[in-house]
């Protein structure tokens, strides 16, 4: 079933009424039931992406729909690697706290400024206010027991960030990046192989990752470190605007 859950976040952001839902498989008619019930704005959803055959089908909704994009998932089992070894030694990785939070959110802007997610295959969503919210979600992992914004400093100067989240026996390497001027020099494999020496540390069996398709480079990184793919999910969304009409 595609059962729409509000989300609190991305309707502050947006101004408007965003739901979300996850499904193992597209059902419109329950979909169209949702967004109808709900008054929904915007409809951001995922399936698994072999339905990308599929999404002719939404054109049963008699409403306005964007196929957004692919995301890949992949993961590595830790039990049976040992820890390992960091190629830039002179980097100085620390936990971030609140108080990073305005240098976390400027370095954040640096290298996404021309970074491409679902929300930019919206023309409903302002390009500003995209941006402004992978800085909230960066930030966001500076407090909370589940999760930690690890800082990258070089020389004393922040040059980027990655961010964890902790589950029993599993973590997520949830997302992060370098500052275009250090990119080249093996940081992002570091953080990497980081995450995995935190995750062993903490016990867990497993890290996960994710990016979009068309985000190369990360990829060959993870698979030489040693993740596998697991099943794509498929995001599209649906510009509904129902609460917009309500209001009229």
């Amino acid at each position: 079933m595609m059962q729409l859950l509000h989300s609190d976040v991305e309707s502050r952001r947006f101004g408007l009424r965003v739901f979300r839902c996850t499904a193992d498989a597209l059902d419109v008619a329950a979909l169209q039931d949702s967004i109808h019930r709900n008054k929904v704005d915007l409809a951001i959803c995922r399936v698994p992406a072999i339905f990308l055959s599929r999404m002719s089908e939404l054109d049963q909704l008699h409403m306005p729909y964007v196929v957004a994009d692919i995301l890949v998932h992949y993961a590595v089992d830790l039990e049976t690697r040992g820890p390992a070894t960091l190629r830039n030694a002179d980097l100085d990785i620390v936990e971030g706290t609140v108080m990073d939070a305005g240098q976390l959110g400027s370095i954040v802007r640096q290298i996404f400024s021309d970074y491409t997610n679902h929300y930019s295959s919206n023309p409903l969503l302002a390009k500003p206010l995209i941006l402004e919210g992978q800085v909230e979600w960066a930030t966001g992992y500076l407090e909370g027991s589940d999760r930690t914004a690890w800082l990258i400093r070089r020389d004393g100067r922040l040059i980027g960030f990655f961010t964890h989240l902790y589950e029993p026996h599993e973590m997520t390497l949830v997302f992060g990046g370098v500052l275009p001027s250090e990119r080249g020099g093996g940081i992002y494999r570091d953080f990497v192989r980081y995450s995995m020496n935190v995750a062993k540390e903490r016990g867990c069996i497993r890290m996960h990752c994710s990016t979009q398709v068309h985000n190369i480079a990360v990829q060959g990184v993870w698979v030489a470190e040693g993740l596998v793919m697991k099943e794509p999910q498929l995001t599209f969304h649906v510009n509904a605007l129902l609460g917009r009409r309500s209001k009229v």
